[in-house]
C-alpha cells in the first residue's frame, strides 16, 4: 500500500529584495515629512521661475533656489523610488506600471492643455497655427519628453524673457531614465563586480562632476538618494545620522556663504562633496522635522505645482495681467498654480493612483 503524501500548499514567494534591510524598513515606515519638503521646494521653483520670467535678472539667493530645488526632488525620488522597487523587485511590470501611472497622465494633460492655450493666445490664426510644422513637432516631441527639440510654439511668448511654453519639463526625461536604469543598478549590486564598478564611478565622479553639463550634475543626485537609502544600516547606529547631518550642514554653509573667486578648486571640491552632504541633510530632515497637522489630510499637489507654474507665469506675462504690480502678479501666479495643481490631482492623478493601488 502506497504511503499517502500530505499536500503542501504552495508558498507565495517574498517579493521583497534581500537588499531591503530592517533599517530601511524602520526608517521608511516612520512618520515623515517628505510631502512638506516637496511643497517647500516646489514653491521655491515657482519663485525662481517667476523671477527669471518677469524680471530677467535674479537675486543671487533666488538664482540658487531653482537648482537646489531640482536636486532636492531628484534626491527624494531616488530615495523613495528605490525603496518602492526593492519591495517588488521580482515584479518589473508592477514597478514600471506604478512609476509611469504616477507621472505620465498628468504630464500628457499639461502638454496638450498648454498646446490648446497657446493656440488661443497665438498671434497666428487658428488655421495658420495648425498648418505650421512647428506646432505638431512641439506636440510630438514634448509628448515623448524630447522637449529641447521644440520648446516653443509659433506666435506666442515671443516678447517674453523666454519663448518656451513649459521650461520645467526638461527634468521629466531624466526621471524616466532613472526609472529605467534603477533595476540595472540594483541587479549590479548583487555581484561583487557591481561594487567595483560602483567604486570606480565614485572615483570618476570626483573628476567629472565639476565639469559635467548641468543636467548630468543633477542626475547624480538621483543616485545619491539611492546611496543614502543603502547607507541607512550604517547611519542608524548610535548617533551617526545626527553627526553626519551636522557635518553636512557645515559643508553646505562653507559652499554657499563664502565667495570663492580665485579659488575654483576649493569651490569645485565642495560642490562635489555636496553630492553626499545635501542628501544627508534632506533625508535627516524628512524624518526629524515636525509634521504639520494640516498637511496630513491634504492631497499632495506638489507635482501639479511643478508642472503648471511655468506656463502660468508665461500666460500672465503675455496677457499683461497686473503688469504694473509685481506683487499682484506674484500672488496670481501662486493662486492660479495652486488651483491648476489641485484640479490636476483631483481629476487626473488621483484616478490613476487609485487604479495603481487596485491593480
Amino acid at each position: 500500500m502506497k504511503k499517502k503524501i500530505p499536500h503542501i500548499p504552495p508558498t507565495t514567494p517574498n517579493p521583497e529584495s534581500f537588499l531591503l534591510t530592517d533599517s530601511m524598513k524602520h526608517y521608511i515606515r516612520q512618520n515623515n515629512c517628505f510631502d512638506l519638503l516637496r511643497y517647500f521646494f516646489a514653491l521655491l521653483i515657482v519663485a525662481f521661475h517667476f523671477s527669471v520670467l518677469v524680471n530677467s535678472e535674479c537675486d543671487g539667493r533666488i538664482a540658487q533656489a531653482g537648482p537646489i530645488s531640482v536636486k532636492a526632488f531628484f534626491i527624494i525620488t531616488g530615495f523613495l523610488v528605490t525603496y518602492s522597487y526593492l519591495r517588488n523587485e521580482h515584479d518589473l511590470r508592477k514597478y514600471f506600471r506604478k512609476r509611469f501611472m504616477r507621472i505620465l497622465p498628468a504630464y500628457v494633460v499639461v502638454v496638450v492643455l498648454g498646446f490648446i492655450v497657446c493656440m488661443a493666445l497665438s498671434s497666428y490664426s487658428v488655421v495658420d497655427f495648425l498648418t505650421t510644422g512647428k506646432c505638431w513637432k512641439y506636440l510630438g516631441v514634448n509628448l515623448l519628453m524630447l522637449n529641447w527639440l521644440q520648446p516653443s510654439l509659433p506666435g506666442v511668448f515671443e516678447s517674453c524673457q523666454m519663448t518656451a511654453v513649459n521650461g520645467s519639463l526638461w527634468t521629466m526625461k531624466f526621471e524616466v531614465i532613472f526609472y529605467v536604469i534603477l533595476p540595472l543598478i540594483i541587479r549590479g549590486l548583487r555581484t561583487s563586480a557591481g561594487y567595483y564598478i560602483l567604486g570606480a564611478l565614485v572615483i570618476a565622479t570626483c573628476y567629472i562632476y565639476p565639469h559635467a553639463p548641468i543636467q548630468l550634475q543633477d542626475f547624480y543626485f538621483f543616485l545619491s538618494g539611492v546611496a543614502i537609502l543603502f547607507s541607512l544600516d550604517w547611519l542608524a547606529r548610535a548617533h551617526r545620522f545626527r553627526n553626519a547631518f551636522l557635518l553636512s550642514v557645515i559643508v553646505e554653509m562653507l559652499l554657499y556663504i563664502p565667495d570663492y573667486d580665485g579659488l575654483p578648486y576649493v569651490y569645485d571640491t565642495l560642490r562635489t562633496i555636496e553630492i553626499v552632504t545635501f542628501p544627508t541633510i534632506l533625508i535627516f530632515l524628512a524624518y526629524n522635522l515636525p509634521i504639520p497637522k494640516a498637511l496630513r489630510s491634504l492631497p499632495n499637489v506638489s507635482y501639479g505645482i511643478y508642472l503648471y507654474h511655468f506656463p502660468i507665469v508665461q500666460v500672465i506675462v503675455q496677457t499683461g495681467l497686473f503688469r504694473d504690480n509685481v506683487v499682484l502678479m506674484f500672488i496670481a501666479t501662486y493662486v492660479l498654480t495652486g488651483i491648476m495643481a489641485t484640479l490636476s490631482y483631483l481629476l487626473i492623478e488621483r484616478r490613476y493612483l487609485r487604479r495603481r493601488v487596485v491593480k
